[in-house]
């Protein structure tokens, strides 16, 4: 297997890098672990590329050609160049999975790759599966003193209520959102009963919980965090939404290049960015989270700062927000991933 005469020569710490999965991010993943692939540094790391299918099968791919339309987002594949992978056949030192969405985000791989005994990139099984269900994470926030967006909680098992009805409670423009997703997929802004019907039946066809919440109006902001039991704050940075995009959506995000502008850092005032800062380190640690997380914030005209939601597997891409941040904060991309392959490896110092 040719994958196998890469590691036996090398006594580099092993890296498998985890891409794709079944969820609906699929295609985001790859171009995510496209990103981390190039930039891992060689001389430290051998890596074992590792795809997971659609249908959850997964592979050991070919290191020379992974990818099929790499550079094209939305026809983005794995590569028929591989082979069926298996944990006995290879010595992992550590994993870093780059799996958006459903098994990758949830907790499930963490699990997995805890079952085998290998440390992981990120957050653990319970700080992965607390912040990707959207309820559960405003509760938590809640608790803590963080403020969030007013939302009901619908399941698909129960009746749904009429826009005016709820919009009679949290106002006129709403967002509907499945509670266990990310990069946007299945949100919908909301300002019609129309809108509502058609938003609430696609937000179910992605997960059986959804959350309706009321429009956060403010500038959209973004903080990086890093760390174990002491973590630090990236800069802020700002998403403008342009064209036809009314939010920051799927498309506007990875399809439409003109769709959305992030300016980093953000120009705001030195208070607001330290509040921003300090709590974004805040509901990090009350969602109990290590290794690395990006906290998307709201920040309204009078300094209120409410959150939005906390991603633990952020995105990598050539575009996406947390690698620039760090950049931005004066760590580059290939020390960005040295730093949270680190922070997963049991033998290193657990803080920043």
């Amino acid at each position: 297997m040719y994958i196998l005469n890469i590691f036996t020569m090398s006594q580099k710490i092993t890296v498998a890098l985890i891409m794709g999965g079944k969820s609906s991010e699929h295609e985001v993943s790859l171009q995510s672990g496209k990103n981390i692939f190039d930039a891992l540094n060689t001389e430290l790391y051998t890596v074992i590329l590792i795809g997971i299918a659609k249908d959850g099968a997964w592979f050991v791919m070919d290191p020379e050609h992974f990818l099929d339309h790499a550079d094209d987002p939305s026809a983005i594949t794995l590569s028929m160049r591989r082979t069926p992978f298996h944990f006995d056949e290879y010595a992992i030192d550590v994993a870093f999975p780059v799996i958006h969405g459903a098994t990758g985000e949830d907790g499930a791989i963490q699990g997995v790759l805890a079952m085998q005994g290998i440390p992981c990139v990120g957050p653990s099984v319970l700080a992965s599966a607390l912040c990707y269900d959207k309820d559960i994470t405003k509760k938590l926030l809640t608790i803590a003193g963080i403020a969030v967006a007013p939302s009901i909680t619908l399941r698909n098992h129960e009746p749904i209520p009429s826009y005016p009805k709820v919009s009679a409670v949290l106002g006129d423009i709403l967002f509907v959102k499945p509670a266990s997703e990310g990069s946007s997929v299945g949100v919908h802004r909301i300002t019609s009963e129309k809108d509502f019907i058609d938003g609430v039946s696609d937000a179910f066809l992605y997960d059986k919980k959804i959350l309706i919440e009321s429009e956060l109006v403010g500038r959209e902001l973004e903080c990086a965090v890093l760390g174990n039991t002491d973590p630090d704050a990236s800069v802020i940075g700002e998403v403008l939404v342009s064209g036809e995009h009314s939010f920051y959506s799927y498309d506007s995000k990875y399809i439409d290049q003109n769709g959305s502008t992030t300016i980093i850092p953000a120009d705001i005032d030195p208070k607001d960015r330290s509040n921003l800062r300090e709590l974004a380190i805040k509901a990090y640690e009350a969602l109990e989270c290590s290794g690395m997380a990006r906290i998307d914030m709201f920040l309204a005209s009078d300094g209120t700062i409410t959150v939005n939601e906390i991603n633990t597997i952020p995105g990598f891409t050539n575009i996406s927000m947390y690698p620039k941040l760090w950049e931005a904060s004066e760590l580059s991309y290939p020390d960005l991933l040295t730093k949270l392959i680190d922070l997963a490896l049991p033998s290193k110092d657990s803080t920043t």
